[in-house]
């Protein structure tokens, strides 16, 4: 069964050229650890909500924007082993990181029950 991880961030707004250019070198090497697919997006249309929501979620501050990754994987083992490799890679950013504070970013792995897209 597939996985998905996921990733919440809030970025400030004026770091979005800096972690687009994370996020181009980390696809490459997720996928060379095994990933299927790679997704990051930049928020456009979010709300705060009145209980809660992505900016609640992850207490965004003025002049930030928040961000999600997702990573597909073809199997729990697959990943499990992909993030392994990915971790001792020279190329994964350690912490703390200069783009964006990871205290309050949140992330976690979603067994995929379901998932479609129109080819290409």
């Amino acid at each position: 069964m597939a996985i998905v991880d996921v990733v919440v961030i809030p970025v400030p707004g004026q770091n979005r050229k800096a972690y687009l250019r994370e996020a181009k070198k980390l696809a490459p090497l997720f996928i060379e650890c095994g990933a299927s697919e790679v997704l990051d997006g930049w928020a456009d249309d979010l709300g705060d909500g009145e209980v809660t929501s992505f900016p609640r979620a992850v207490l965004k501050d003025e002049g930030e924007a928040v961000a999600v990754g997702f990573v597909l994987w073809p199997t729990k083992r697959a990943r499990d082993s992909g993030w392994k490799k990915a971790l001792a890679d020279p190329r994964m950013p350690q912490p703390p990181s200069r783009i964006y504070d990871g205290k309050r970013m949140f992330f976690g792995g979603f067994d995929v029950i379901r998932h479609e897209r129109k080819e290409p």
